[in-house]
């Protein structure tokens, strides 16, 4: 999802961007920095709470910069995938 906001105008360059006025703990931000700077091949390890702080946030991200955003469909699916 980061790849694509790239493609679709709003890349964020910074971590801050992402995550707005919302909090978030060090080691998450480390994490998404190391997502945002990671290609498509680089596994970057996290354990699930992660991953859910990180996937809210970059929802988050994406409904601030595309209008009628709504809710992803597919969420409830992410979620059991990435357990």
């Amino acid at each position: 999802m980061l790849g694509l906001s790239k493609h679709l105008g709003f890349g964020p360059n910074l971590t801050e961007e992402i995550i707005g006025g919302h909090w978030m703990d060090q080691e998450e931000e480390k994490l998404l920095k190391r997502l945002m700077q990671a290609d498509y091949e680089t596994l970057v390890p996290m354990n699930y709470d992660q991953r859910q702080t990180l996937l809210l946030s970059i929802l988050r991200f994406y409904g601030n910069h595309i209008d009628n955003f709504g809710e992803m469909k597919s969420l409830p699916v992410l979620r059991e995938v990435l357990q």
